[in-house]
């Protein structure tokens, strides 16, 4: 089974020595004998108690093939094998390097459970040798509003083939996953960014789009574009806080899960140019036949021929079946992202009908779950709005909202917002935290810690000054008019895709939050 593989760019004029003296020094460990450099650079097997070790290299086609293959017993579960291989391409302008990791089991009795982890092998090699540029991981980047224009090529690019994880801190200005040890973990494997505490994740936002960011201590993996989907966005996973703290309170470290997962999703795409032993044999042997050839006392220039030819159509052949099987794994895992995306909305509607009835009275729980199943089966099967937002809301908290219908109108206008699921976030909050903070007649002193920059308590002199803005912002209620100066917002752009208001009031006689607009950015003139 294949647990883990990276890929690593050495720089081109490094020497070759500093790669096998790490590789050397680390199969001493293994082994508890001295491995120099001067015996890796010749063929050869080492056999120890079961621990097993084969190298071999060879100079072909203008290219150096170097490759080792380390093998030991599982020490904990009888029948299983563990193998570490190191292959090596070197050409003029380039020196690449992979490790692979796997397993191999005696029979289907074996335990299955196998923990995805990075050989220290990995660590040894970046610390000691001189990696280029173009190597992804190892260390993690800060992510701020500045360096939004070059993230966003980053992830649009369509020669990516490596994810990006983006990490976010959290209300306390910390982070849930540690940013060094993850990017320690993915060295070769994926680039970790992190969002420093300092910024403004509404304005990051903002500027790189609801889909590509992320906040609250969430963590944001962005998978390389669709070979087959090019004009479609880099897909995405989203792992949310609370799902990282479960993992946290059970004792294991969040870092080892995203390891996990990423290496799921990549180790086809980076084993495709891993350089096995058994490549490296067989440029041995296509070497030994070359010079066969050209040292045969009577060369038969038919035959010479016929061996091209043959070489010619298996190359071809190989080339068909490796670009028939790219695009297999291209369509596999475009599957995946639809499934994980509608997992990921199933279960953001199960905590929310959990929570609903928790809430509700043991007399009306069982209707109101009822209700939310039919949301549940009805939203992962349609695309996310503004409209069935305010649904979910009223079935959530029918004892703490009122939607008016200018709410329900502004909301069915406004399909085009692309970024529901943030607006339901903020709503969730006005019912929740904010409405606690109303209740306890608190409500605007403390709604700043509880929404940030996403709240204000009035318009600006401006709005408030202009009659026909005013008008906008007054809405029916109780068969009067009443004006709803407190909004939520989002985005501050003349769009309405990216920009989105909610304006309500507090009726303190019915306690309830009345919402009177949830929408498109109203008119300030």
């Amino acid at each position: 089974m294949l647990i883990y593989c990276c890929r690593i760019s050495l720089v081109p004029s490094s020497p070759e020595s500093d790669l096998l003296s790490a590789v050397g020094d680390w199969l001493a460990g293994k082994i508890r004998e001295p491995f120099p450099v001067g015996t890796l650079q010749v063929d050869g097997q080492k056999r120890l108690s079961g621990h097993n070790a084969e190298w071999l290299g060879v100079d072909h086609g203008g290219k150096r093939w170097w490759a080792m293959r380390y093998s030991h017993p599982d020490r904990a579960t009888k029948g299983r094998e563990w193998l570490t291989e190191v292959g090596v391409c070197r050409k003029p302008g380039s020196f690449e390097c992979s490790v692979l990791l796997q397993t191999r089991e005696s029979s289907a009795l074996v335990d299955p459970t196998v923990e995805t982890t990075r050989p220290k092998l990995v660590e040894d090699i970046f610390a000691r040798c001189h990696i280029a540029s173009d190597t992804v991981g190892g260390k993690p980047q800060p992510l701020r509003v500045q360096d939004a224009d070059g993230f966003l090529y980053e992830v649009s690019n369509p020669e990516r083939n490596y994810p990006i994880i983006q990490i976010s801190y959290d209300a306390d200005g910390g982070y849930l996953v540690e940013p060094s040890r993850l990017a320690s973990q993915l060295a070769g494997v994926a680039n970790v960014v992190f969002i420093p505490a300092d910024v403004d994740t509404f304005a990051l936002e903002d500027a790189l789009g609801g889909r590509y960011s992320c906040y609250h201590g969430a963590v944001n993996v962005i998978w390389p574009r669709s070979r087959l989907l090019r004009d479609e966005a880099a897909p995405i996973l989203r792992i949310m806080a609370h799902q990282i703290e479960s993992v946290l309170a059970r004792g294991k470290r969040p870092e080892s899960l995203l390891l996990a997962f990423v290496c799921h999703r990549m180790n086809d795409l980076y084993f495709q140019t891993h350089v096995s032993p058994e490549m490296v044999q067989a440029a041995k042997h296509r070497a030994a036949l070359e010079e066969a050839l050209r040292s045969a006392a009577k060369p038969d220039p038919e035959m010479t021929e016929l061996l091209k030819l043959v070489d010619k159509d298996q190359r071809g052949e190989i080339s068909q079946l490796k670009s028939e099987r790219d695009d297999l794994i291209a369509e596999r895992n475009e599957a995946r992202d639809h499934v994980r995306l509608l997992e990921g909305e199933v279960e953001s509607l199960k905590a929310n009908l959990a929570k609903m009835t928790q809430r509700a009275p043991a007399t009306v729980a069982s209707g109101q779950a009822e209700r939310m199943r039919t949301l549940v089966r009805e939203i992962a099967s349609s695309d996310f709005s503004l409209e069935l937002c305010l649904r979910v809301l009223t079935d959530l908290y029918p004892e703490r909202l009122v939607v008016l219908d200018s709410a329900w109108k502004s909301a069915r206008e406004a399909a085009a917002f692309r970024d529901p699921r943030r607006a339901f976030g903020l709503l969730d909050k006005l019912c929740t935290d904010y409405y606690q903070c109303l209740v306890k007649s608190t409500g605007d002193t403390e709604a700043r810690s509880v929404f940030g920059n996403a709240y204000s308590a009035r318009e600006s002199e401006t709005v408030e000054a202009n009659k026909r803005a005013r008008k906008l912002r007054t809405f029916q209620y109780k068969g009067k008019p009443v004006e709803m100066m407190a909004h939520l917002r989002i985005g501050v752009k003349d769009s309405l895709a990216e920009t989105w208001r909610a304006h309500f009031l507090w009726d303190p006689d019915a306690q309830k939050i009345v919402i009177g607009h949830c929408g498109k950015h109203l008119d300030h003139r």
